[in-house]
Order: structure tokens, then C-alpha cells, then sequence
């Protein structure tokens, strides 16, 4: 299976059309993968061994370009409201965001660099920029904010240490198992035998 590298810099006669479809499935799949992934929560509504989502959120990013992140907020908001999150509301948009941020910072990243990343990570710099930026880095900065969301939003000081762990691992996990298959069934001709 061969793939092209991915066209991260958005041309310029890519329709709005497009832009909000694509946006549409991103938040419906980041949405339906909160679902899932909060079922596993050890924090009631927040921070689990595997964040499915953060895959999603990294690997469509990448793919329809950072400018789609009000998607993942949308997603992770939506999901907090349906599964009614012991957090204010006010608190669940910052976790949003933090979320949204350990995907959006790595996708814009590698946008920057004007060498796209090849969508079957066949090369030691597409693998690293998954594992390190997407996975690593990614799982920093969300634990970090997110949990900071959760202080502001009340859950109790001694709790803090373990969700972060926690947030981190499942978002470092999220993105390395799921990432790396949205990124391969997205790419022309994965599905032909």
C-alpha cells in the first residue's frame, strides 16, 4: 500500500463546503470516541488508560489541517453536556480545550514545517513526529491544562497527581493505537486488496 504525504498547508481553493463536512465528521467521531472513553474513567467523566479520542483528534487535525480545531471542542463539549460531567459547564469548555490543544499544538507543528507527514508513517521522522510530538508532547500539554481545568473546576488537590498520570498515559496511548489507523485508512487505495 503506497500513500502521497499529506497536503497540510491548506490550499486555498479548498471549498468552506468541505471544511465544514470534514469538521462535522471530526466532532461526530471525537464525540462518539468521548463517549466511549469516559465509560472508562477512573475520575467520574475524566482521565483514562486509553483516550481514544486524542487519536482522533491528533490524526484529524493532521489531516484536514489545524484550522479544524473548533471541531474537537465541539466534540468534547457536547459529550461532556450528554453524559452530564460532574464539572460546571464553564469547566468542561476549559477541559475542551485542553484536550483540543494537546492535538491542535503537534498538528500545527508539523504544518510549520512544510514537510508533510506521510499518512502510512513509513519514515523515522513521521514515526517520531506521532510517538513525540502527537503522542508525548501532545499528552503534556493536555494532562497539564486539563487537570488544571479540573482544580479550577473543584476536584480536590489530592486527586490532581493521579489524573494527571492518568490523563497522560491514556491520551499518550489514544494517540499511538488509534492516530496511527485513522491516518492509514484515510489514505488512497487502503482498503483495496
Amino acid at each position: 500500500m503506497s500513500s502521497r504525504p499529506l497536503s497540510l498547508a491548506a490550499p486555498r481553493a479548498r471549498s468552506l463546503g468541505r471544511d465544514l463536512a470534514f469538521g462535522a465528521f471530526l466532532a461526530l467521531a471525537y464525540w462518539a470516541a468521548v463517549l466511549v472513553g469516559l465509560r472508562w474513567a477512573v475520575l467520574p467523566g475524566f482521565g483514562t488508560s486509553v483516550w481514544p479520542a486524542a487519536g482522533i483528534a491528533f490524526a484529524g487535525l493532521v489531516l484536514g489541517g489545524s484550522r479544524l480545531w473548533p471541531a474537537v471542542v465541539v466534540g468534547r463539549l457536547a459529550a461532556a453536556i450528554a453524559l452530564d460531567t460532574p464539572l460546571p459547564l464553564w469547566a468542561d469548555f476549559l477541559v475542551a480545550v485542553a484536550t483540543m490543544l494537546g492535538a491542535w499544538i503537534p498538528a500545527r507543528l508539523i504544518e510549520s514545517t512544510g514537510k508533510p507527514l506521510d499518512r502510512s508513517l513509513g519514515s523515522m521522522h513521521d514515526m517520531a513526529w506521532l510517538a513525540l510530538g502527537g503522542g508525548f508532547g501532545g499528552a503534556v500539554i493536555s494532562a497539564t491544562l486539563g487537570v488544571g481545568a479540573l482544580w479550577l473546576g473543584g476536584t480536590p488537590t489530592e486527586n490532581l497527581p493521579f489524573a494527571w498520570l492518568n490523563w497522560w498515559f491514556g491520551f499518550f496511548v489514544g494517540t499511538l493505537t488509534v492516530g496511527p489507523l485513522m491516518l492509514a485508512w484515510s489514505a488512497p487505495g487502503a482498503f483495496h486488496m
